[in-house]
Formats: C-alpha cells, structure tokens, sequence
C-alpha cells in the first residue's frame, strides 16, 4: 500500500448489491507517511437516483477521512451524521 493513504473497506459479504449494504460495518486500514499522516475518502450515495450529478443534493455524502498526529477525524461534504462504534 502507498503511505499516505486511508483506505476504507465495507464489509458486506452476503449482500447482493452494494446499495443494500452500505450501512454495514465498514474498516479503516491506515497506512501513513514518512511524516506519520494519511487521507482517504468514500463516496456514497443511495443507489437509486441520479441524484448524485446535484452537488446539493441530499441523496449522497462524500466522507473525508484524516489521519495525524495519532489521531483521526471524519469530515463531510453535505451530511449530517452519527458514527457507531
């Protein structure tokens, strides 16, 4: 893996199609720099509409992960949400 890079990895064996599982639990490997910081990000979106091509709209989140300083924050572009343990 490149340094520098978070990679989120959605578990969901057994699903048929993704948009059915997005809610699963999903797995952060971070893999950091020489400087001991990475980034990551993942778009999801409902699965149905075409709603995505609408910067605006509610219908899908871009998650921006950051890692530095032995820490990790999560940031997104439009949506209210609640991360489970």
């Amino acid at each position: 893996m490149r340094g520098g890079s978070i990679l989120p990895i959605l578990l969901h064996e057994g699903c048929s199609a993704l948009d059915l599982c997005y809610q699963n639990s999903m797995r952060l490997e971070i893999y950091p720099d020489s400087d001991g910081t990475a980034t990551g990000d993942i778009y999801i979106d409902d699965g149905v509409s075409l709603e995505y091509q609408n910067q605006d709209s509610s219908k899908s989140v871009i998650l921006n992960y950051k890692f530095a300083s032995n820490s990790l924050s999560v940031s997104s572009n439009n949506a209210v949400f609640e991360l489970g343990t």
